[in-house]
């Protein structure tokens, strides 16, 4: 109703007995019967209104809710908030400040296998076998099935791991004595199965971001029909001995993705990060000779694909680089390349083969990767890698750019270079603010996203994405929910 009709109606009545009240003899008291009556009349008119116009009862309704809802919500993050300070957390702290990495060595033959639905590995196995998926679809009931959002392919069930499924825990040879890998590939050339690659290392402060992503970036590539290919620059008894990167590795593995561990011996873990991302096809190609064909593009692990068809293997071309105009020429060796950026670079994995075969080797150990950004880049390989504008953190992109641009001598028009305006088409951390997917191809995650804070702020996209009832949302939420909890425990846990 009106706010004019409440005061008109109902309130004048009650003004009026009592002007009548005070008046002498029975007028007044009649005149006040009269009021009563009428005002009587008034309510049962407005209670006849509200049942021909339900909605509004619903949608007050909605709104106690929502704001209930809401109140709950911000006690939450409060509590959560002040249990972080609680624990010493700050913003402004050194990383080993507030938290730091286990070097305990846990021998391979101790190592936990708690990931649900994983069976125990079987050590070099000799020969891969197609793995088998089951679809289970979320509970539906009641008004949960009514309002669950039709997206699709968004909101179709995780593929499970069925107990007869095979996990490969992968011994490196001797001749890659610094590769091991966990987890699952898919034994199929039809279709052709599509990997994204992305990487993390476990040196500093900023690679907890990266490393919280991981399993929550693995399901953004699902949502575009990618598997995914994790690198990650440590040792993979580092990953089991600690807790916290325990439990995100054990969610990386539930959601059944390929995972190699990079261990280099010196200080170069940040460039053997971002560059390895180049050889991950001569790396699994040197695993697994008999790997039918696939299709790799390379991404970060904080930068999440949202327009699904941009990321598909193009038609009548060999290669696609997205945002490929972004960044200019450069000069190497007397010769001017396109800079294309790594995010992102897509092609077969026989084509990544052939272009990274380079000084007459294609590289697939770490000692090679090394080997070959000195040979093209000279002593900057050495060095370590500092983030900013300097040519070292930006050796991924120098080289990729230097062996795309050599191929294309010889194979011209075989690249699609995609435009893209990222001030329009991205969610972007330096202005997050997502309210709709609409023209959107990717989003560029905000900083420490485990932060109570931050975290509200990643849900808003998860929620678009994937629908409030999905069961991926759920799963994004249960995932948080674990890191908190053995986050938080390291910090009352004695040092």
């Amino acid at each position: 109703m009106e706010r004019g009709e409440g005061r008109g109606g109902f309130g004048g009545g009650s003004t009026g007995v009592r002007s009548n009240i005070r008046g002498p003899g029975t007028t007044g008291v009649e005149e006040c019967r009269k009021d009563l009556e009428g005002a009587k009349e008034e309510r049962e008119r407005k209670i006849e209104g509200k049942a021909l116009h339900p909605h509004r009862e619903n949608m007050l309704d909605s709104f106690k809710k929502n704001l209930i809802f809401f109140a709950l919500v911000t006690a939450s993050l409060v509590a959560s908030y002040f249990v972080w300070l609680r624990s010493g957390y700050s913003l402004t702290d050194n990383f080993t400040g507030f938290y730091s990495f286990k070097e305990n060595v846990v021998e391979h033959q101790d190592i936990p296998w708690r990931t649900k639905g994983i069976t125990p590995p079987t050590l070099n196995p000799t020969s891969q076998t197609q793995e088998k998926f089951t679809v289970e679809s979320p509970p539906s009931s009641g008004k949960l099935e009514i309002e669950r959002q039709s997206r699709n392919q968004v909101d179709e069930a995780f593929e499970k791991v069925q107990e007869n499924s095979h996990l490969w825990f992968e011994e490196a040879t001797s001749q890659n004595d610094r590769i091991k890998t966990l987890g699952t590939l898919h034994n199929s050339s039809s279709p052709l199965v599509k990997y994204a690659v992305f990487s993390t290392t476990t040196s500093n402060r900023e690679a907890l971001g990266f490393a919280f992503y991981l399993p929550l970036t693995v399901i953004a590539w699902q949502r575009v029909g990618f598997r995914s290919i994790v690198l990650i620059t440590g040792t993979i008894n580092q990953w089991y001995a600690d807790e916290v990167l325990h439990q995100i590795l054990e969610s990386v593995l539930e959601l059944r993705a390929f995972v190699i561990f990079l261990e280099p011996r010196d200080e170069r873990s940040v460039m053997i990060s971002q560059v390895s991302r180049l050889f991950v096809a001569n790396i699994l190609h040197t695993l697994h000779p008999d790997l039918p064909e696939y299709y790799l593009i390379t991404s970060d692990t904080d930068l999440w694909p949202i327009a699904r068809e941009l990321y598909d293997p193009p038609l009548n071309q060999s290669i696609i680089s997205l945002n490929s105009e972004c960044c200019g020429e450069f000069t190497h060796h007397n010769d001017k390349y396109k800079m294309l950026p790594i995010a992102h670079i897509g092609m077969n994995a026989s084509t990544w083969r052939v272009i990274t075969t380079r000084f007459s080797f294609s590289p697939s150990t770490v000692e090679e990767i090394i080997t070959f950004l000195l040979r093209e880049f000279g002593s900057v390989a050495n060095q370590q890698v500092v983030k900013g504008e300097n040519l070292g953190w930006y050796l991924d992109q120098r080289s990729i750019s230097v062996l795309i641009g050599e191929w294309v001598k010889l194979h011209a028009g075989e690249v699609r270079y995609v435009r893209r305006n990222i001030g329009e088409d991205r969610i972007d951390r330096s202005n997050w603010n997502p309210r709709s997917l609409e023209g959107t191809i990717d989003a560029h995650l905000l900083d420490e996203a485990y932060v109570p804070g931050n975290w509200v702020r990643i849900r808003d996209l998860l929620l678009l994405m994937y629908g409030e009832y999905s069961e991926q949302l759920k799963w994004c939420d249960d995932y948080y929910e674990k890191f908190t909890e053995v986050f938080l425990d390291q910090f009352h846990k004695p040092r």
